[in-house]
């Protein structure tokens, strides 16, 4: 095979050029680009000699025996190893006894320290910042999400994949990170029994987010209701673009009424599609734009609701979280079951860990996008998209709700669902509250209705 072409430097390698350093250190590229041992620079491949403390070639090189042979370094013993480190880290970090006015290093280390450093110790308390008064260790440190059945005893010293060091499982013993086979799990991250050490968020807050098209009378009244059993509770509107929805809408549309509401509410936010994407392909802007506002917010869980189902039990959001959250599983709800149709999840009504759910990889996979094949007709159900990302990013279970069950056409205490519920009820609770029923509002299901849009 003909060598290639060097494209920076075909004649020499240059050790200041990052390429050519690539080239040095592997000798499979020097095959390649046909690198005979007169192009190598002799000693150190990054031309410093001394060596230089503060170069990470210098710094390889020195640490590894078989870059020492590549580059013509005698080998040496720990003990002879120690004296050369600590000559090399004596005096300024460039190698030089003196300041030398031609160099950066030696300007820039006059300039922050206004003496010469003659220890690595010193050098570094001499950039540390000085602690002012008694410093709190345990509010420093960082939170690491331990699964409730690491034993805490490490495996291996090194990090070995995303979870951090390897820790001894009391289900599985260890993972195949160390362990090669086809028995075990892969990582922890993917083990369908992981489950997260409650304590690490020890005093969850949440909050909700409403997906809305059209009824803002109902939406105004879930507003209400929510605040009067959660007060105080962060809200985000998520409206899939009603009528009215222009940057300055006017206050007797549609998106002129919720917007009103964000102005006569504390921490009432609203947003809106651009434009209208349809049922399930509009819900997904609920999960879209849900988790980043709740990460934004510091939420620790996010329930959404769709608008029609409503709960009507107080303080219900500190209920279920108090119930879901020391499980430590990223997904509270039940499966589904309406007539014929199965799912693993119901949609309506659902409780997230932000903290697990917020994810580029998830993100991208819940993005708001049309999922009907044809307009007008049934395309992929939100559901399953839900579920794919708990089977295949997550922890693979739900934690099952105990305000209701899994058939959607079974009613439950204090709860309003257009599956089970009629038209006349909906009026009742809101006008009980103050509030009218919207004129066009059905208990239809939207598949139902004329010009559905998927």
């Amino acid at each position: 095979m003909t060598p290639l072409k060097i494209p920076c430097h075909p004649d020499k390698l240059d050790p200041s050029c990052h390429l050519c350093r690539v080239i040095m250190f592997d000798k499979r590229y020097q095959e390649r680009f046909g690198v005979t041992e007169d192009m190598l620079p002799k000693g150190m491949p990054c031309g410093h000699n001394p060596q230089f403390s503060g170069c990470q070639v210098c710094t390889e090189v020195l640490n590894s025996e078989k870059h020492r042979a590549r580059f013509g370094l005698p080998r040496i013993g720990k003990e002879e190893y120690k004296e050369e480190a600590e000559e090399m880290m004596s005096g300024l970090p460039c190698g030089h006894k003196e300041i030398n006015e031609n160099c950066y290093f030696c300007k820039h280390w006059q300039g922050s320290n206004g003496h010469i450093i003659t220890k690595p110790i010193q050098r570094q308390q001499a950039h540390e910042p000085q602690p002012q008064g008694k410093v709190d260790k345990k509010a420093l440190s960082v939170v690491r999400e331990r699964c409730v059945h690491y034993t805490g005893k490490k495996l291996k010293e090194s990090p070995s994949c995303g979870c951090g060091p390897l820790m001894e499982c009391t289900k599985h013993g260890q993972c195949r990170t160390f362990n090669p086979g086809p028995e075990g799990v892969v990582t922890c991250l993917n083990c369908p029994d992981r489950k997260i050490r409650p304590e690490v968020y020890p005093n969850p807050k949440a909050g909700v987010v409403l997906g809305t098209f059209g009824y803002p009378n109902l939406v105004a009244f879930q507003v209400h209701l929510i605040r009067k059993h959660n007060p105080n509770i962060p809200i985000l509107l998520v409206d899939d673009n009603s009528d009215g929805t222009t940057m300055t809408p006017v206050d007797d549309t549609n998106f002129g009424k919720l917007c009103k509401l964000s102005r006569e509410y504390n921490d009432v936010t609203v947003w809106s599609n651009p434009t209208r994407l349809g049922h399930a392909s509009g819900e997904l802007s609920c999960y879209f734009v849900g988790f980043q506002w709740a990460k934004a917010k510091d939420l620790d869980a996010l329930v959404k609701l769709s608008f029609r189902y409503i709960m009507d039990i107080p303080n219900w959001v500190e209920m279920w979280l108090n119930d879901f959250w020391p499980s430590g599983v990223a997904t509270s709800t039940q499966k589904c079951r309406e007539g014929g149709s199965f799912f693993e999840v119901r949609s309506e009504c659902i409780m997230f860990d932000v903290h697990k759910w917020h994810r580029a990889d998830i993100l991208d996979h819940i993005r708001p996008r049309p999922l009907s094949v044809v307009e007008g007709k049934w395309g992929v159900a939100l559901e399953s998209i839900l579920w794919d990302d708990i089977r295949d990013r997550l922890d693979g279970t739900i934690h099952k709700c105990k305000f209701f069950g899994e058939d959607r056409f079974v009613r439950h205490p204090n709860q309003l669902w257009h599956c089970n519920t009629p038209k006349e009820e909906y009026e009742a609770i809101m006008k009980r509250e103050g509030f009218e029923l919207d004129p066009n509002f059905t208990c239809v299901g939207w598949v139902h209705q004329p010009g559905y849009k998927g």
